[in-house]
């Protein structure tokens, strides 16, 4: 008799809390694009890699990385993390852009939402 009640109990009260946490991924996956904009970078673009990974059971993020060289002649890495939704296009970077990135500094690299081509063709 007391398995009869205890063992529903348990499977709902599981199933409600892994609800809850598959939620709270989504909230996460969804704003991985909403980062703060501490600073700018301006640089010419010259190597490029992207890659595909996992976040969370069937969510994947985009993560392009960046080696920009600035005008200082310094070298710099750079992040763009995106979530793959069915609206997703990767972005398209060629090798020597001359861009502006606005975010901020994460460890030893700089991650940045938003950017802007400096390239004067006329």
């Amino acid at each position: 008799m007391v398995a009869a009640i205890l063992i529903p109990i348990i499977f709902i009260y599981f199933f409600i809390k892994s609800k809850k946490e598959a939620n709270k991924y989504h909230r996460e996956w969804i704003t991985m694009t909403d980062i703060r904009i501490d600073s700018s970078v301006i640089g010419t673009v010259s190597q490029i890699f992207t890659q595909k990974e996992r976040f969370y059971y069937n969510k994947f993020l985009f993560e392009t990385t960046l080696i920009i060289q600035t005008t200082e002649g310094r070298t710099i890495k750079l992040k763009k993390i995106e979530p793959i939704t069915p609206e997703f296009t990767p972005p398209l970077f060629l090798p020597g852009e001359q861009l502006a990135f606005y975010g901020f500094w994460d460890q030893d690299y700089f991650r940045f939402s938003l950017f802007e081509n400096f390239n004067t063709q006329e």
